[in-house]
């Protein structure tokens, strides 16, 4: 009588699995196959990190002609006061060497 997982059927108890493994490790199909797994991951896992993270991406505005607008100096400096790129009193003298209104008077 047969045990079970013994015999013609292989199964996860065969004792001879691992030297059946080996007789057939160097054939150039099962390497294919194993490559095409590991890029399959890697494109999957770059796919996964780019949708979660595209958010973090600032959006650019393209017009119809194909490059991104240009900003003007000032604009750009409001920009970056905004998000605290540039303190106050920097913003103040960039915006008055650029041609800007001038800064307003301090306290007396």
């Amino acid at each position: 009588m047969m045990q079970p997982g013994y015999g013609r059927g292989g199964g996860m108890m065969d004792p001879n699995a691992f030297q059946r493994f080996h007789e057939h490790a160097d054939h150039p199909i099962g390497w294919m196959i194993l490559m095409l797994v590991l890029l399959a991951l890697v494109v999957l896992a770059a796919f996964y990190l780019g949708r979660r993270y595209s958010h973090a991406l600032p959006a650019v505005h393209v017009p119809s002609g194909g490059a991104p607008a240009a900003l003007d100096p000032l604009t750009l400096l409001r920009l970056r006061y905004a998000r605290g790129e540039v303190g106050r009193e920097e913003f103040l003298l960039a915006q008055e060497d650029l041609g800007g209104p001038p800064a307003p008077a301090g306290p007396a």
